[in-house]
């Protein structure tokens, strides 16, 4: 019977068919690059989205290479070799031309991309406690933060000469730049000096600028809108005592509106939405204020903290009840609800985060199927065709288009999408050839490649063909 020519051609249709079906139906749209990379540990795109930074960890004998490609291309734009086995945080400069590595017992490396040179911050210059520190680049780049912890103080280190420029009595969370770089906003948490007082610093001078006594109880973090004209503060209150939020006019210290939160608790974290109307405040189950207004006034509360397009017209964010929310933040209401626990019976379906593109065409969602959608055949698929399909927790990342509502696609593992929204990035064990990981770079929004098109067109036109081969035989035979 497998001798019949039509029946070959029907099923040599269906095996093209199947085939193109399944590789869309995990990855629907082009792959524009790749590569293998031993033992990549993370991945992370510049601030311009232009460059995406990998850490390729070291082993036992062999310390980390720090490697940089082109996101548009795909090509490997350099590879850093250093003498760090435990790094924690690596980061390039806003005009993408220093490098900087913090590692828990080393130190702090920062490079020179242009020329190569490398310059080096001890331990006990740079970090007192390393293994919980952090840092970050000025606006302009010029300056290298480094926080330390035990007690909590933050350094500033010149990226051309390494040079100590000057140390703040503050962590990160009570620090910030203005967009121009020129000037400095930081709160105390030294037990040893007021922790009340909201300083200004003069980045060109070097020299404090002014100074006020912002609060009664101790300011616990601060924020800048992105244009730097409004300084937000929250402070640290007693057991039972509702946070107070501050807003302040930058130039003078000026109070501009002053009001407190609803619930108990600790206001970890501010940050504005980039128009600078809404106020974030908080980690868990954050608060986001209406500061444009007058007084200000709580708009929402979600589980999670929002995310913005790059505008800052649109915010996304999860609500426990609702499902994912889309607000238009210029009249303050819901877009768009996406309610996933409205799936079909048994749907084992749970959002765990969301991103919107900084164009605010696409909305990923990454979710987890604890119903197995990656069962037994795409496991041994995956070994047929040397690629990973999803991961260990049956994690998957779903597209859609924030405006419509409509789905665009998803892929059967997790990765990060370019603010941008032009780029999804993919970084798993590469099953054919062992360790090595592969480094994949995928187009968005999805559509379907090309090769998976005319796969699907070509096994159409082969399985037609062979139904109406069949056909005519049977027309053909005599009664």
């Amino acid at each position: 019977m497998l001798r019949s020519p039509k029946l070959l051609l029907f099923l040599l249709a269906l095996c093209i068919g199947l085939g193109s079906a399944f590789q869309i139906s995990r990855y629907p749209s082009r792959l524009r690059a790749s590569a293998r990379c031993e033992h990549l540990a993370e991945v992370k795109f510049s601030a311009d989205g232009k460059t995406l930074v990998g850490i390729q960890s070291g082993t036992r004998w062999h310390a980390i290479t720090i490697r940089l490609w082109d996101v548009e291309t795909g090509r490997q734009r350099a590879a850093v070799p250093t003498d760090l086995r435990h790094v924690r945080l690596v980061l390039l400069s806003p005009d993408g031309r220093c490098l900087a590595a913090l590692d828990s017992v080393a130190g702090v490396r920062i490079w020179h991309l242009p020329t190569g040179k490398q310059h080096a911050i001890p331990s006990a210059d740079g970090a007192r406690d390393p293994s919980h520190g952090w840092m970050g680049f000025s606006p302009d780049g010029k300056l290298l933060a480094v926080e330390v912890q035990q007690p909590p103080t933050c350094s500033l280190f010149d990226t051309e000469t390494a040079q100590k420029v000057a140390s703040f009595p503050a962590p990160v969370r009570n620090l910030a730049f203005t967009p121009d770089g020129q000037t400095l906003v930081w709160s105390s948490s030294s037990l040893t000096a007021d922790r009340r007082v909201l300083h200004l610093w003069d980045v060109r001078t070097r020299r404090q600028r002014a100074e006020k006594e912002a609060h009664r109880d101790v300011i616990g973090c601060l924020a800048l809108t992105p244009d730097g004209k409004t300084i937000a503060t929250a402070t640290i209150c007693q057991e039972r005592a509702k946070p107070e939020i501050k807003l302040w006019e930058t130039a003078t210290l000026e109070e501009k509106a002053a009001f407190t939160t609803e619930t108990v608790g600790l206001v970890h974290s501010l940050f504005f939405s980039p128009d600078g109307r809404l106020l974030v405040a908080g980690e868990i189950e954050p608060m986001v204020w209406d500061v444009a207004a007058r007084p200000p006034r709580q708009v929402a509360r979600f589980q999670c903290q929002p995310t913005f397009v790059r505008d800052g017209t649109v915010m996304a964010a999860f609500h426990k009840a609702e499902g994912l929310e889309l607000w238009d933040t210029a009249t303050l209401q819901r877009r768009t609800t996406f309610r996933w626990h409205e799936r079909s019976a048994g749907s084992s379906f749970h959002p765990m985060g969301a991103t919107l593109a900084g164009n605010g065409a696409l909305l990923a969602v990454v979710s987890a199927d604890d119903g197995g959608k990656l069962g037994k055949l795409p496991r041994w698929m995956e070994r047929v065709m040397g690629r990973p399909l999803g991961d260990a927790a049956h994690l998957t990342t779903e597209f859609w288009d924030p405006t419509t509502g409509e789905f665009r696609g998803s892929f059967g593992t997790t990765g990060i999408m370019s603010p941008d929204g032009g780029t999804f990035v993919i970084v798993g064990p590469d099953v054919v050839h062992g360790p090595d990981n592969e480094l994949q770079l995928w187009d968005l929004p999805p559509r379907w490649p090309l090769e998976y098109r005319l796969g699907l067109w070509l096994s159409s036109l082969l399985a037609a063909a062979a139904v109406a081969w069949w056909v005519v035989g049977k027309m053909k035979k005599p009664h």
